[in-house]
């Protein structure tokens, strides 16, 4: 399977809402052009690459 995505090394720190935990958010990069989005665009962050489909 070839990743469309990657996580980037800028990290948001956040508080859950619930348990007050600190969870870490990690940015992500498109990896290669899809529908409107071109490779190397950054989006929005995300707790862990398991929270991404790189299917499609």
């Amino acid at each position: 399977m070839c990743k469309k995505y990657q996580l980037t090394s800028e990290i948001k720190k956040i508080k859950h809402a619930l348990t007050r935990n600190i969870i870490n958010l990690y940015r992500i990069r498109a990896l290669k052009d899809f529908n409107d989005v071109k490779a190397g665009t950054l989006g929005g962050f995300i707790e862990k690459e398991v929270n991404l489909s790189h299917d499609g």
